[in-house]
């Protein structure tokens, strides 16, 4: 089977995404490092460098899955687009379990050694939805701005 490269707007989009994913989640881990010494009384924690390490590490680990599941899905689609409807509906669905077992596997794994905060990682992963949602908006607007500016 022939593998289609991504073409160079699809790069672009995904880069756009890549930098989303990468606020979204340092935005994360500090609000999380933030809210554990605000909150700490409260929350029945005990504030220190453990924890803060553990709720970065649980940041950068859940921003890593988004940017794996973004790469994942535009070079799944790439090649999507170049097969049968039937075929391109399996390989969707293949590569869809695929990332979700990784996701699960990798929380799983993260969970049982105690060494990332968990929800943090979760909270970082939906920096995917984020990017989503805001990369046409950032780099839509950044595009038409260098057009019209071209045009003059």
């Amino acid at each position: 089977m022939k593998t289609q490269t991504m073409s160079a707007e699809v790069r672009k989009t995904l880069r756009g995404m890549m930098i989303i994913i990468g606020v979204h989640a340092a935005a994360v881990a500090v609000i999380a490092v933030i809210v554990s010494y605000v909150f700490a009384e409260a929350l029945d924690i005990t504030p220190g460098p453990g924890m803060t390490l553990r709720l970065v590490l649980g940041a950068v680990c859940g921003g890593g899955l988004a940017v794996f599941m973004a790469v994942h899905m535009a070079v799944s689609l790439s090649q999507a687009v170049e097969l049968s409807e039937k075929d391109a509906l399996m390989k969707i669905r293949k590569t869809y379990l695929l990332r979700t077992a990784v996701v699960l596997i990798s929380v799983t794994l993260f969970y049982y050694t105690g060494y990332v905060n968990i929800l943090t990682m979760l909270f970082a992963i939906f920096g995917l939805k984020s990017a989503a949602y805001l990369s046409p908006v950032f780099f839509g607007e950044m595009d038409s701005a260098q057009a019209a500016a071209e045009e003059q």
